[in-house]
């Protein structure tokens, strides 16, 4: 008996499942049928929600906003990494091979600069999405806030470790005789600058999350 005074107890369990999972929680259902007026039940004649109709419904849109965040990401990388191409032109050019060759060789050391600050801006950028889509705009904001200040961390970090430790690891990673004053003096301005490397890779993902794809 739909008509009791406790629309709560009334109310149907729905639940829809694809191939044996939920497929979505029955909070999320709108079509469920009935049509609640005051403390009684109305039978709508709506069509039953197929599993069809639940394909049907976001694949498109789903796809048309997966490419308009997945190419701009893709551009922006390619552009990051540019600068490996213009290293090679010009200490190819003035330093010939054994200058591209300390480059391999100290090139770790710049690749652990990138990982480090990818990973926090690619972690900082979810925790701010997953915020703004709940519509929690003091975690988006704290998110934000603790990213920066993580970054600026192991911005601190990176440069005085590895400016510190660079001659001990480029023996180890193959800088013989011939090519350890070259890459000594490639590490040490890349660790220098370092700072500037990780807010460069770091605030990316973070500022595409915040602003937007069409900012980035």
């Amino acid at each position: 008996n739909m008509d009791v005074n406790d629309p709560e107890q009334a109310l149907p369990s729905i639940t829809i499942t694809m191939n044996g999972t939920t497929a979505m929680a029955p909070e999320m259902i709108f079509r469920a049928g009935y049509e609640w007026n005051f403390l009684t039940t109305t039978a709508k004649d709506t069509p039953p929600y197929s599993s069809q109709d639940l394909q049907n419904d976001r694949p498109a849109a789903s796809r048309g906003q997966f490419w308009r965040y997945a190419l701009p990401s893709m551009f922006s990388q390619l552009l990051n990494s540019c600068f490996i191409i213009v290293d090679g032109l010009f200490i190819g050019q003035n330093l010939g091979d054994a200058g591209l060759a300390a480059i391999n060789v100290a090139w770790p050391i710049v690749a652990v600069i990138q990982s480090v600050s990818l990973a926090v801006g690619t972690g900082g950028a979810v925790r701010l999405a997953t915020a703004r889509g709940r519509g929690d705009e003091t975690e988006a904001l704290a998110a934000r806030g603790n990213t920066l200040v993580l970054l600026a961390v192991c911005a601190a970090a990176l440069e005085v470790g590895l400016g510190l430790t660079y001659p001990r690891i480029l023996p180890l990673i193959g800088a013989n005789a011939e090519l350890y004053p070259l890459a000594a003096a490639y590490s040490r301005v890349a660790c220098l600058l370092s700072p500037l490397q990780v807010f460069s890779c770091g605030l990316l993902p973070l500022v595409r999350s915040d602003l937007g794809v069409g900012f980035v």
